[in-house]
């Protein structure tokens, strides 16, 4: 049916459309609310086709509704997730912080799949393949609404100093020599450092 009607095929656009909206609405709720609600919005969309999806195929009326709702969700969830977690990265762990959200995102990708499968299982019946993907549409819910409370329970704003806070005034120490004297380094003698040089 996406081939007859390849304008009602949303998920390729929708993600697009709403990471902009995503971009604006991060300044306003901060990321922890996009995400949830990214998440919350993607539940919905999966419950939609648990509710809506029958034996007979039904493009307009049972799949149709869930690919839009589940690409709002994406669309807000996946580049607020992974633009906050580049943000959070000093310049000079960028690349390797990356590649290691990368990792985390296709990791998940093979759980959960994994996850999906197992909950299918081997069904032969017309029927019994419905409620094995119904099954399997309630785990994947229930792992994207817990996926939206990990995210407004961990993710914490960094706290910007308060203008005019005390600061200390103490010199910091430095590095005694007598500590690298057993590995035969040549240390300059320990000085005090003013803060701020």
């Amino acid at each position: 049916m996406t081939k007859v009607w390849p304008p009602l095929n949303f998920n390729r656009g929708q993600d697009i459309l709403f990471s902009v909206v995503a971009g604006r609405l991060i300044s306003k709720v901060g990321p922890r609310g996009v995400i949830a609600t990214g998440c919350a919005v993607f539940a919905a969309g999966v419950m939609w086709w648990r509710g809506a999806v029958g034996i007979h195929p039904d493009y307009v009326g049972s799949s149709l509704g869930g690919m839009f709702v589940t690409g709002v969700g994406v669309g807000l969830t996946l580049p607020t997730l992974f633009s906050t977690a580049a943000a959070s990265l000093p310049p000079s762990r960028f690349a390797t912080g990356s590649a290691v959200i990368s990792m985390a995102r296709q990791l998940g990708f093979v759980i959960g799949v994994a996850v999906l499968v197992a909950v299918l299982g081997t069904s032969s019946s017309e029927a019994g393949k419905l409620r094995s993907f119904e099954h399997g549409w309630t785990a994947i819910a229930a792992m994207v609404v817990l996926g939206a409370l990990t995210a407004v329970l961990l993710y914490r704003p960094v706290r910007t100093p308060v203008a005019g806070a005390a600061t200390s005034t103490e010199p910091v120490r430095a590095v005694e020599p007598a500590l690298f004297i057993d590995q035969g380094l040549d240390v300059a003698p320990a000085h005090d450092v003013e803060p701020g040089v």
